[in-house]
């Protein structure tokens, strides 16, 4: 609950210094997930994501394109996890079957070294949403 009083557009400070708006979106709007940063080196193709890489970072370096493959029905909505392309051939996202994969332009493959793309389970049915460095 916001005290009454404060409002919220005003710039109104704490005795630290600290604007009150800061305090409440810390405590109240943001919400901090345990993250985790996993090298995955050479995995077998495909990579399969799965519950558990929800709110990590992968960082997959492979001697070949790796293809991670997306699959129906066992990751919930709000799931999301990051992925890093750490060598110089690409990750592809594949959906398994009843999955879909939404991207700007219909991309669905990181655009080089060091690219990171951040994949999000949508609300509707088994739709994944992949967002940045796509090519």
């Amino acid at each position: 609950n916001i005290p009454s009083g404060i409002d919220l557009t005003s710039g109104e400070y704490l005795s630290g210094g600290q604007p009150i708006i800061d305090i409440l979106e810390t405590k109240f709007i943001t919400r901090e997930l345990p993250v985790e940063w996993i090298d995955i080196n050479n995995p077998g193709d495909p990579y399969i994501v799965t519950p558990n890489d929800g709110g990590q970072i992968i960082s997959i370096a492979s001697s070949t394109a790796i293809t991670v493959t997306l699959s129906a029905s066992i990751i919930d909505v709000g799931f999301s996890c990051k992925f890093i392309q750490s060598s110089a051939n690409p990750i592809t996202f594949t959906a398994g079957p009843g999955v879909t994969i939404q991207s700007l332009n219909s991309l669905v493959a990181t655009g080089g070294e060091f690219a990171e793309v951040t994949l999000y389970k949508g609300i509707v049915g088994d739709t994944f949403i992949l967002t940045g460095d796509l090519a």
